[in-house]
């Protein structure tokens, strides 16, 4: 039950710093590795894919880490590698669909919570929990 815990804790707490990262590097001194983006959003290959490649790699090197030394640093990391994978799914290949992915019907509140982010460069800034009342 703990380790369920701590890697919801993983979970949320990367879709968090995500959203806030997002804001206000993303949208602010990033913005040049963000904005192709916000210009060419099904476009297969982007500038800031490398943020996603990036976070795959810490948080699985935690994980690993984690295994060995401090299995709760594990869960944390399973956790938030879960939140990284379900994002690049979620927002790259159902969002915005690229490589031609067919639209998913499910996905409609995130669809329409990003594409006001788009239009307007403001709220939400976050992902997964953007469809809910009050988004990040």
């Amino acid at each position: 039950m703990t380790a369920l815990l701590v890697a919801t804790g993983g979970f949320l707490a990367l879709e968090l710093v995500g959203a806030l990262a997002h804001r206000f590097l993303l949208h602010g001194p990033w913005w040049s590795l963000h904005r192709s983006h916000h210009l060419r959003p099904s476009a297969n290959v982007q500038s800031g894919d490398l943020v996603p490649l990036v976070l795959v790699l810490v948080w699985a090197g935690a994980l690993v880490a984690g295994r060995a030394w401090w299995s709760p640093l594990a869960w944390f990391a399973a956790g938030a590698l879960a939140q990284v994978v379900l994002h690049v799914l979620v927002h790259d290949l159902g969002i915005h669909r690229r490589f031609g992915l067919p639209r998913v019907p499910l996905l409609g509140p995130w669809v329409r919570a990003h594409d006001r982010h788009h239009r307007t460069l403001g709220k939400p800034y976050g992902v997964l929990l953007a469809a809910s009342r009050r988004p990040v």
